[in-house]
């Protein structure tokens, strides 16, 4: 084991299983998972620059930490926080995907949630909560879905700025079945084997918003699909994504 610790940083896509991941993670000895100052899982940029500038001063790691990992799942529309974690030469990064259909769905109820019950006035979600409170799940694809669920476009871009023998897919599907097992699977894959052991388990996560049966229109379902698919074909016969298939 190095003297410093090996860095992961989970880069998205959102509603993609990355806080049960997160938790899944801090669960385990020798990992240190990183908050923002107001502990909270996703760490925008760029703060996670500051967090970093004193990660490794006396007393701020636990000296038995051998992985730090933090995530925040807009790192991967973002340039300046791409060239930023590109810096570090060493830096591992994992991107979570799951069927974008599903993701559409969730993103669509949670969103609708902040802006009609206050309970983040941080939110653009609230900021524009006109908006989001009364669209129809077509105004919400078009207006804000359409670009952020082309995942292959969004892989593409970041991988003119970040190594690829150092970017990982993991797929939620994977992860819902048994997250434990999921992570075990992960850290093998990406670290060194038998270093990372569970010290308890934790209850099961389920995400805001995934208990929705809304029914997407067909033409959506369509595009979406066309820009999926192949992405997913193509990850998989690379063998890239940890627990395809």
């Amino acid at each position: 084991m190095s003297a410093t610790p090996e860095n992961l940083v989970v880069l998205g896509f959102p509603k993609c299983g990355t806080t049960a991941l997160m938790l899944e993670l801090g669960a385990r000895r020798g990992v240190e998972v990183l908050r923002s100052r107001t502990r909270k899982l996703e760490i925008q940029w760029p703060e996670i620059q500051s967090i970093e500038d004193t990660l490794f001063e006396p007393g701020v790691l636990d000296h038995k930490t051998v992985l730090v990992a933090h995530k925040c799942t807009s790192y991967i529309y973002d340039q300046a926080a791409l060239t930023y974690l590109a810096q570090d030469e060493n830096r591992k990064y994992l991107i979570c995907l799951r069927d974008p259909v599903k993701s559409l769905r969730s993103w669509w109820k949670m969103h609708k949630d902040i802006a009609t019950s206050g309970r983040n006035k941080a939110h653009f979600a609230w900021q524009d909560r006109e908006f989001f409170a009364h669209c129809d799940i077509g105004q919400y694809y078009l207006k804000y879905a359409q670009s952020r669920l082309n995942y292959g476009f969004h892989i593409s871009a970041a991988l003119k700025i970040i190594p690829s023998e150092n970017l990982y897919f993991m797929s939620q599907t994977h992860m819902a079945k048994d997250i434990s097992a999921a992570v075990d699977g992960m850290l093998t894959t990406m670290f060194e084997p038998d270093v990372y052991r569970p010290i308890l388990r934790q209850t099961d996560h389920v995400g805001f918003g995934d208990n929705t049966d809304l029914t997407v229109p067909g033409w959506i379902e369509a595009e979406i699909r066309a820009n999926h698919d192949p992405l997913i074909s193509e990850l998989g016969r690379l063998g890239k994504i940890i627990g395809f298939g």
